[in-house]
């Protein structure tokens, strides 16, 4: 369901024409087929469903969608998606999720990955440590020369580890997850702040009054929103019952995978207009980190999460429901 909601929210954002721009990051790039092959060796921030990076060095590289190759060298990758392949030297840290990944160059730090499947391929040197969840193949040839930490399933050793092989209790790790992890929390941070900034800059009409109103009327703005979380799935059920009302269903369906995942960004936004003076990019910044760390708390986290996406799915509805009585 979230690929659903990235492949369809990265084709949305693509058929209102936002393309390449320059931001606090460097380059940014969002779109279907995004290649990056020009001279320039800042920061990249980029979505796309593929994804290639060609250039002669990147410095920081932020990357989220379903086919991603990086053939140049890179200072610090952040990279999450289906199927990634690493090509060029990255010369310090390489922080990975994705289902299948391909590692055929040398890294200068560490590797963090959480995979289905991971290969480092013949003839790769990993200068730093390891940290896998999912199968990982150390290649004859390739080299590791710290630890390698995993979770459940023993890496496969075809190559040398010069450091140990250390399994992570289930204790332990609950900890580690929350700062081992800490480069996936700055992803999802910048990831929020990139949808939220779209957004802003695609509906400059929505001025601070208004969005202040949402949470003024915040009651009745959750209930729009709860009313839309469950009642829309019914709909889509007595709608597949009938022949007639299948593609309408089918469409719904397709509307509400697209909400449900610009929920939290709109959010996002109301709360940043809520609470600051002025927005700008880097409130908007600021905003994405502390929402995201609220989302990543134990225990209350979920229920963050949930009134962030009632308060966005509300936010919506209300919208609707004050053009249609202009109409």
């Amino acid at each position: 369901m979230k690929k659903i909601c990235v492949l369809l929210s990265i084709i949305l954002i693509s058929a209102c024409s936002f393309s390449e721009s320059k931001n606090i990051f460097g380059k940014f790039a969002i779109g279907e087929n995004i290649v990056v092959n020009d001279r320039d060796e800042g920061d990249l921030v980029v979505a796309g469903r593929e994804v290639l990076i060609d250039r002669n060095f990147s410095k920081r590289v932020i990357i989220a969608g379903e086919e991603i190759t990086i053939k140049s060298r890179s200072k610090e990758l952040y990279l999450a998606g289906k199927n990634v392949i690493v090509d060029g030297m990255v010369e310090e840290n390489l922080n990975i999720i994705a289902k299948n990944l391909y590692i055929n160059a040398p890294v200068g730090g560490d590797v963090r990955m959480v995979v289905q499947n991971a290969v480092l391929s013949e003839g790769v040197v990993i200068s730093g440590d390891i940290e896998v969840d999912g199968n990982l193949l150390v290649s004859k040839g390739a080299a590791v020369k710290g630890n390698i930490y995993y979770k459940d399933k023993l890496p496969v050793i075809e190559g040398r580890v010069i450091g140990k092989l250390i399994k992570k209790t289930d204790k332990n790790y609950f900890y580690e997850r929350h700062f081992t992890f800490l480069p996936f929390k700055l992803f999802s941070v910048f990831y929020l702040f990139i949808l939220t900034y779209i957004i802003f800059k695609l509906k400059k009409e929505l001025g601070k009054e208004r969005l202040g109103r949402y949470l003024n009327n915040k009651s009745l703005i959750l209930f729009n929103g709860f009313v839309a979380l469950i009642l829309t799935p019914v709909a889509v059920l007595l709608l597949f019952i009938t022949i007639l009302g299948f593609p309408v269903g089918i469409l719904l369906i397709l509307l509400y995978l697209i909400l449900m995942f610009l929920a939290i960004p709109i959010a996002n936004l109301i709360i940043t207009a809520k609470y600051f003076d002025k927005i700008n990019f880097l409130k908007l910044l600021l905003s994405s980190f502390i929402i995201t760390i609220l989302m990543s708390l134990p225990y209350v986290g979920w229920l963050i999460k949930l009134f962030l996406i009632l308060l966005g799915l509300g936010s919506i509805i209300d919208s609707f429901k004050n053009r249609t009585k202009l109409l």
